[in-house]
């Protein structure tokens, strides 16, 4: 990895294609995001981000595939998540539908487990050749280019973490993050990495306290809103539309009334870049309405 071309991105703003229900965008690159990510990627370390709502978290996992030219797995938690889910899941319910026909069904374990997201992540043409054995009734397609990832590798978002029970961190992803291996039970060795080391992101809104054992394996980025609010918002903007669809007055006026809203609130959230995003958006879509802008924006914002 050439590290000094990675460097000269910080500052460059770059298309991002959307993925599941983030939008395709313009992202730019911050010189602490572009140092953090390569504390993570050179150390084989995950990064920890951390941030009120809007800071762009999720959107970072996007850019830092771009980045570093890899293939995007997403897993979003859940309080009822499980950590098993990140790396198989096995159709308890189809074998035991299988056991009970008449015609004698092959019931091996290969035909009911399926790879999860930490399989492709660590070891992809396996992962692609398990789930060309798994039962499904619909043609399966992989969630990545599977040799693309083998030679590439992976960037891995595990979005809000801070969701998880604290036994999904201890019993199930440390293990992983320390060794690049895991274990399944219906497998006859354990699952271990063929890639280059996958970059791991988690992102927290720091609802619940992570442990000392798994913040000791992450490296940390915080991610917090210039105290510049304006301005920062200002250069959001600019990165989204050209001057020919938004002038810089409309930026700046909107980019006031996040600011003056963020002023009035406390807690954990507040207005930030998605509801200047959102009025952005609201603006250009409303052509001759605009003067009704005013009116709508208290819709968006947080404090209003």
């Amino acid at each position: 990895m050439d590290y000094q071309q990675i460097f000269a991105k910080i500052g460059s703003a770059e298309d991002l294609d959307g993925y599941g229900h983030w939008p395709s965008g313009r992202y730019t690159f911050e010189a602490e995001v572009v140092h953090a990510l390569v504390a993570a990627h050179s150390s084989g370390m995950p990064l920890l981000v951390r941030g009120e709502v809007g800071t762009g978290k999720s959107t970072l996992a996007l850019a830092a595939a771009k980045l570093f030219d890899t293939e995007l797995l997403v897993s979003v938690i859940h309080p009822n998540s499980e950590a098993e889910e990140l790396f198989w899941q096995y159709d308890y319910t189809q074998r035991l539908a299988c056991a009970n026909r008449p015609d004698g069904e092959p019931l091996g374990h290969e035909r009911f487990l399926r790879p999860g997201p930490f399989w492709y992540a660590l070891d992809p043409k396996s992962a692609q050749k398990q789930a060309g054995t798994y039962h499904h009734n619909q043609p399966f397609q992989a969630p990545i280019n599977c040799a693309r990832a083998a030679q590439n590798g992976v960037t891995y978002l595990i979005d809000e973490i801070d969701k998880a029970d604290t036994t999904m961190l201890a019993n199930g992803l440390l293990e992983v993050l320390a060794n690049g291996r895991f274990h399944c039970p219906f497998t006859d060795a354990p699952i271990v990495q063929q890639t280059p080391p996958p970059l791991v992101i988690f992102t927290t809104n720091d609802m619940r306290e992570l442990s000392p054992a798994f913040m000791r394996r992450c490296v940390v980025l915080e991610l917090e809103l210039d105290h510049d609010v304006r301005e920062y918002l200002r250069k959001i903007g600019r990165a989204h539309y050209p001057e020919s669809v938004i002038p810089d007055e409309v930026l700046s006026e909107l980019a006031g009334l996040v600011h003056t809203d963020r002023q009035a609130q406390s807690g954990a959230y507040r207005s930030g870049p998605a509801e200047y995003l959102a009025l952005l958006k609201a603006w250009q879509e409303l052509g001759a309405s605009r003067d009704q802008l005013p009116e709508l924006a208290r819709y968006f914002l947080k404090g209003a």
